[in-house]
This record gives C-alpha cells, structure tokens and sequence, in this order.
C-alpha cells in the first residue's frame, strides 16, 4: 500500500519523500500532543499521558517526551520568527 501511495503521487516522489508507517506514526503523535495542548488547553505532561494511552505505550515510556520535544521547538522557533519580525516592521 505504501509503495502505491509513493508511486501514484507526483508530488511525494517531486520532493523526494516517502511516506512510511514510520512517518505517519511521527505526524500523528507531533499532531496529537498540539491538537491537545492547544485545542483542549491541555499542559505538556497531562498531553504526553494521553498520547501514551492511546499509543499503548507503559507509563514510564519516554515516547511521548520526543514529540512534546518537537512541539516546544515549533513554538520556539515560531515565537522567535515573530520577534525578528518586528525588528523589520
């Protein structure tokens, strides 16, 4: 299935990117944590213990701390962005 999306989609292969279980389970998790910190107004912990239900993964898995580390380096850079911004405003 994998190898038929990547085939049949010229924009995927135009980029050279793939798209893999691997990178779906990335873009759900990174997409999760934000959809709950940002959406339900969820802290980073309590988002991290909800992607862990739902992922299955043990309380004590560390899984979560990778995309928790993600979103914080989106919001850093975006918050930064806007701040170098206004210096040319």
């Amino acid at each position: 299935m994998f190898k038929k999306i990547n085939d049949e989609f010229p924009y995927i292969k135009n980029q050279n990117m793939r798209v893999t279980p691997h990178s779906l389970r990335h873009t759900f998790a990174f997409t999760f944590i934000k959809h709950l910190i940002e959406e339900h107004d969820l802290n980073i912990d309590r988002a991290k213990d909800e992607l862990r239900k739902i992922c299955g993964w043990a309380a004590s898995s560390t899984m979560p701390d990778l995309y928790a580390g993600r979103y914080i380096w989106e919001q850093s850079n975006n918050h930064n962005l806007q701040r170098i911004l206004k210096l040319y405003e």
